[in-house]
C-alpha cells in the first residue's frame, strides 16, 4: 500500500500545481482533511523540496506487492489496482 500511496501523493502533488494552486498551500489541506495519511505527509514535502533520496528500493516494493498478490489469489479476491 506504501507504493499505491507514494504514486498518488505524487499525482495529486503535479495536478495540483498544473492546475495552478500553490504546492505548499495544497499539502496543509490535504494534510488537514480527510485526505490526510501518515504517507503523504511524511513523503509530499519531500516530493516539494525536490529530495529524490530512495527510502526503499523497487526490489523490496516488487517483493512486497508479489506477495499481497499471491496473497489475494489464493483467497480469491480480485485486485485490479495492484
Amino acid at each position: 500500500m506504501g507504493g499505491w500511496h507514494i504514486a498518488l501523493n505524487a499525482e495529486a502533488l503535479g495536478c495540483a500545481i498544473r492546475a495552478g494552486v500553490d504546492p505548499r498551500i495544497f499539502l496543509d489541506v490535504i494534510t488537514a482533511s480527510a485526505g490526510a495519511s501518515r504517507m503523504f505527509a511524511d513523503r509530499a514535502p519531500r516530493m516539494l523540496d525536490g529530495d529524490l533520496t530512495p527510502y526503499a528500493t523497487i526490489g523490496i516494493f516488487l517483493k512486497d506487492l508479489s506477495i499481497a498478490l499471491d496473497t489475494a489469489r489464493s483467497h480469491g479476491a480480485q485486485t485490479p489496482m495492484a
